[in-house]
């Protein structure tokens, strides 16, 4: 990322978030273009343990994945109350009246630290904001795992993720249809292990929505 586009992008602030093209006098989100022409996931294709319904904005590739880079890794909270109010707004059409309660897949804490935000929580807040629901807190990340980007192969995410979350006030959900927020689903682990502490803590069903979904041959 170049110093001459960290400026652009605090002088106009109203570029689109993909492409950085101006975008005039409105909010700041993505431009008619690059809506056209979001890249569709492979979804049909995905099996992701303990989720039921699984949605997605996007496929992780080309100017969407560079957006997605600069959202996580370049301090770009902004993006995520835009991608927030897309997948809200996604949700409410597609998954109406399927879930009781939205919460998040949380940051370790010293990874959140580091990071400055926990990217999940945001897009959940925006997300909130576009359905009437606030956020609630349901896991914990008890255990600092490696990142699943660093994880070779889909086997070795599982056990890096393997009991590391822990469950908040189960009492809140129990029996409840919970729908989780991601930011990023490559092999589904991740989201995977959180659902399954869920539901062992008594939640009735998972589902899972996030921005982006990784295409089945980078997966790997």
């Amino acid at each position: 990322m170049s110093a001459v586009h960290v400026l652009l992008d605090l002088v106009y602030p109203s570029r689109c978030i993909v492409c950085r093209e101006l975008m005039g006098p409105e909010p700041p989100g993505i431009c008619p273009a690059c809506l056209a022409a979001m890249p569709a996931p492979e979804e049909p294709k995905r099996r992701v343990e303990f989720v039921d319904r699984k949605l997605y904005l996007f496929s992780y590739t080309g100017k969407y994945r560079d957006a997605m880079l600069r959202y996580k890794f370049g301090r770009r909270q902004l993006y995520g109350f835009v991608l927030g109010r897309l997948l809200g707004a996604r949700i409410q059409s597609e998954l109406a009246g399927q879930y009781d309660l939205i919460s998040w897949v949380p940051l370790h804490p010293l990874r959140k630290l580091r990071r400055g935000f926990d990217q999940s929580r945001l897009l959940a807040k925006a997300a909130g904001k576009v359905l009437g629901l606030r956020p609630q807190l349901t896991l914990r990340k008890v255990r600092n795992t490696l990142r699943q980007s660093s994880m070779p192969t889909a086997s070795a995410r599982r056990a890096n993720i393997s009991g590391a979350y822990r469950v908040v006030h189960p009492e809140q959900f129990r029996g409840k249809r919970i729908l989780l927020i991601d930011d990023i689903l490559t092999t589904g682990s991740t989201v995977s292990e959180a659902a399954r502490t869920l539901l062992t803590a008594g939640a009735a069903k998972v589902h899972c929505a996030a921005p982006a979904l990784t295409p089945k041959n980078r997966s790997r």
